[in-house]
């Protein structure tokens, strides 16, 4: 169960920067992909799931500049 626990947590770090920075996907996912994230024209964010075993800085790094994109 602690994968649950960290998808959890990852999300929810995903909602603390949205509201921060005020920009609102339609959802958000996790998934195996050669990419560390991108956004989707449906405002769906998708992250890799690697990123659940990354250092905290990465991790808020690639959820800061996918947010960016999703709002440009």
């Amino acid at each position: 169960m602690k994968i649950d626990e960290e998808i959890k947590k990852f999300k929810n770090e995903v909602k603390i920067w949205s509201k921060k920075l005020q920009v609102f996907p339609c959802g958000v996912q996790l998934e195996r992909m050669k990419k560390w994230g991108y956004c989707s024209s449906d405002r769906v964010v998708y992250f890799n799931s690697d990123l659940l075993f990354t250092r905290k800085k990465l991790q808020t790094y690639v959820i800061v500049h996918e947010l960016f994109v999703l709002d440009s």
